[in-house]
């Protein structure tokens, strides 16, 4: 879980932790693993291993959405404008001082971001 660790401290590198959390997600990886990182996995295959998924993903998208990214998210860079092509009613928002996981590292602002949107 080493690498858990530190994948957490680049990923979102303004938040650390606390030791009950920390062990709480420890104990919740080490009886998921390796599922929870598949999708990052994903990310570095060459596309042609997932080329017809891919093409199924790019598919247009009419749901509204809300897509928050953490400023400072070490992990995934914020999307483009290019990406809006993909839907019809999206709202990017990009959360000054936060990193990867926005939902742990600020629950309270996300929650009510989302509470606010679906009214």
């Amino acid at each position: 879980l080493a690498l858990i660790d530190r994948l957490w401290r680049a990923w979102s590198p303004g938040f650390t932790l606390d030791s009950a959390r920390r062990d709480e997600l420890h104990a919740c990886l080490e009886r998921s693993l390796p599922a929870p990182l598949e999708y990052y996995r994903a990310i570095v295959r060459p596309l042609t291993t997932f080329s017809d998924r891919m093409r199924k993903a790019e598919t247009h998208i009419a749901t509204p959405l809300l897509q928050l990214h953490g400023n400072d998210d070490g992990c995934i860079v914020p999307p483009t404008d290019e990406d809006r092509r993909l839907f019809d009613a999206r709202v990017l928002e990009v959360m000054p001082n936060l990193g990867h996981f926005l939902h742990v590292e600020a629950p309270a602002t996300i929650s009510a971001r989302v509470a606010r949107w679906l009214a």
